[in-house]
């Protein structure tokens, strides 16, 4: 990854990710909250997909009963251009804290390579990769990071169980 990052205290990572699914799909796992609430802190995320919208997760039972607010994480969509590309800014509002750290940026960009195989940069995409990609768990991203895990990604993707990504034996 090449980076001109003139500011030292912002940290600029790039995860890319194969995923064994459509564009629209992948989209669909990212923007639909009936389908976000299942990832990371498994709180429904709701975002009106227009330059300016609103972007927020509301808290599960389970954190309003540890006393988070309502809405643990606020932002604005900057760009959306579906299934291809989404920017939206964020902020963790768990305490007050986490609020004074001010916004941060996060870029999803979908590029398939195939009609069944994406290409997904973005950050914090772990997750989202387990549970969209049905592949069998010998299956490798590529450089070899862990391997794909079984899930219940199958009730939006289908193909073969041992499909492999781009460049991987």
């Amino acid at each position: 990854m090449t980076s001109q990052n003139t500011d030292p205290t912002r940290n600029v990572r790039v995860f890319r990710v194969y995923i064994k699914a459509t564009a629209q799909a992948i989209w669909d796992a990212i923007t639909d909250p009936e389908q976000n609430a299942s990832y990371g802190y498994h709180a429904a995320i709701f975002m009106d997909l227009e330059p300016g919208g609103a972007y927020r997760a509301q808290a599960n039972e389970d954190m309003l009963r540890f006393g988070m607010p309502e809405t643990i994480i606020d932002g604005e969509v900057v760009e959306a251009d579906p299934p291809r590309r989404l920017v939206h800014t964020y902020r963790f509002l768990f305490n007050e804290g986490t609020a004074a750290e001010g916004f941060s940026t996060l870029t999803w960009l979908i590029e398939p390579e195939s009609d069944k195989l994406c290409r997904a940069p973005g950050r914090g995409l772990g997750d989202l990769q387990r549970r969209v990609t049905p592949c069998s768990s010998s299956a490798r991203a590529p450089r070899r990071t862990r391997p794909a895990h079984r899930s219940s990604g199958r009730r939006i993707c289908r193909g073969s169980a041992n499909s492999r990504a781009p460049g991987v034996p």
